[in-house]
């Protein structure tokens, strides 16, 4: 009957479903009577059945009444003391802490994804606005960096003819993908979309049709990062000694004739200067076009705050270090002005800082001006550029 229960509200309630494993502790607690602090388990089992409309409210109160009987007395009811637990548990009821987490084994974790949701995906290979359209919802959700993750388990399974489609979608998302992953091993979600375009276009053994079918994506999308990075990426893997030819070196110089087309047009319209990954796309326009056209632009950028800002954002590097003794994570955020000097000069840059109005700047904004001024002191004293510094650790 606890089953039945708790289908009908995975069904009709889904958001009371969703928090119910998030809430066994106070769903499950028994205590002696009128022992404790009961005020935070009071306002977590209030906070299930207020995620209702006022008009279904009591129902589902009672639901939840008659699953977990050691919460009724937030609702008013009876209070059970730990002699019921050794019942419950024989009676294998979920209100048992030992066995509630049995009816919850196949529940979706917080934050993951529904298979449903990555067949959706694959089932709309051929389609770019319907994938688009899944990959913004998901977006919108927090769910996109999840997605991608899981998708790379499929990218030898859709059908190879709708490879320049899917990579023209994943291309059109790629900017708001995350170019960090969640742990030490973790390969980051645009890395995985990289993978996944990579081995996808691959599955055509032909190399004219695999450059077609790239070509063809990144002369469609709208997005600038993910197309960048992954010829990039391809052309470094080209480079390296005995490597299988993904694309002739004539297709593999078009690719990147049209890449350096939308960092123009972007750098135009301007659309890169609000890139989170400008510092990357700036290295490649200068690899792949010559070095006077990004600095040219970075000259003219910088004379806007909000330009000079996003600048120095793309250029921070940050390290994280977990405490030995104290576990707690330490970060540190700092510049090299190595990296900046083929775009812009350091002075430049100072003449620009010195004219911010540092009250008007978000806490983020402060700690890039801060790492800049930090690596432009270490550079006068002769210091090595990445010098770490005691002052920079959080």
């Amino acid at each position: 009957m606890d089953l039945i229960a708790l289908e009908v509200l995975r069904t009709f309630e889904p958001e009371v479903y969703r928090i119910l494993p998030l809430t066994k502790g106070a769903l499950t607690a028994l205590t002696d009577i009128g022992t404790g602090d009961r005020e935070q388990p009071r306002a977590e089992l209030l906070g299930i059945v207020q995620r209702v409309p006022e008009e279904r409210r009591e129902r589902v109160q009672e639901i939840i009444k008659q699953l977990f009987p050691s919460a009724e007395w937030a609702f008013g009811g009876a209070r059970y003391g730990p002699d019921f637990g050794e019942g419950w548990f024989r009676d294998l009821r979920v209100c048992s802490e030992d066995v509630f987490d049995r009816y919850f084994h196949l529940a979706l974790p917080e934050g993951d994804l529904a298979q449903a949701v990555i067949d959706r995906i694959v089932a709309a290979a051929g389609d770019r606005q319907r994938l688009r359209g899944e990959f913004e919802k998901l977006a919108r959700e927090g769910k996109l960096d999840v997605a991608v993750d899981r998708l790379e388990a499929y990218k030898q399974q859709m059908p190879v003819e709708h490879a320049s489609t899917f990579a023209t979608a994943l291309f059109d998302i790629g900017d708001q993908l995350s170019e960090e992953g969640g742990g030490f091993f973790e390969i980051p979600p645009a890395r995985h979309a990289n993978r996944i375009i990579f081995w996808y276009v691959k599955e055509h053994q032909d190399l004219a049709v695999r450059a077609n079918a790239l070509l063809n994506a990144i002369r469609t999308t709208d997005g600038l990062a993910l197309p960048v990075s992954f010829v990039s990426l391809i052309e470094s893997s080209s480079n390296k000694a005995g490597a299988e030819a993904y694309l002739t070196t004539e297709d593999l110089a078009s690719l990147k004739q049209a890449c350096l087309e939308k960092i123009r047009a972007a750098a135009s319209d301007g659309r890169l200067v609000h890139s989170t990954r400008i510092g990357s796309i700036l290295h490649r326009w200068r690899e792949w076009g010559g070095e006077q056209e990004p600095k040219n632009y970075c000259a003219q950028i910088i004379l806007d705050a909000r330009g000079l800002l996003q600048l120095l954002k793309s250029f921070v590097l940050v390290t994280r270090i977990h405490g030995l003794s104290d576990h707690v994570v330490r970060t540190r955020s700092f510049m090299r002005i190595g990296d900046l000097e083929p775009f812009v000069t350091m002075e430049a840059l100072e003449q620009e800082v010195r004219k911010l109005d540092e009250s008007a700047l978000s806490e983020e904004q402060k700690r890039v001006v801060s790492a800049f001024r930090k690596a432009a002191v270490r550079k006068r004293m002769g210091k090595k550029d990445d010098d770490p510094s005691s002052q920079d650790w959080d």
